[in-house]
């Protein structure tokens, strides 16, 4: 099975996604939930080898692609988790239990 095969047999609907992001009280516009989506997409593509990267992003809808997400790498890549979701949490202006529910 080819990468693109492999994305259409195995994706979710980014629209879907973006809807599901948007419900979380706070986030509101369709633009915070793709800023929102790719910041964590991106970090956690950054924090993994290529290789677990590309089967990740070979799992998300269009356009979480390895190359589009690798560019959103947050700069946290030895943060804690904890540490993370504050940092969306302050960029976003959510309140930490918001940007776990993201």
């Amino acid at each position: 099975m080819t990468h693109q095969e492999n994305r259409l047999e195995n994706t979710m609907n980014y629209a879907e996604l973006k809807m599901r992001v948007m419900d979380v009280k706070g986030v509101g516009t369709e633009e915070r939930a793709d800023e929102l989506i790719r910041a964590i997409a991106g970090h956690v593509v950054s924090r993994v080898d290529e290789t677990l990267a590309h089967d990740i992003t070979g799992r998300l809808p269009e356009p979480l692609t390895f190359e589009s997400l690798r560019e959103h790498d947050t700069g946290l890549g030895s943060a804690t988790t904890d540490q993370f979701f504050d940092t969306i949490r302050h960029h976003f202006d959510l309140r930490k239990d918001r940007a776990r529910q993201v």
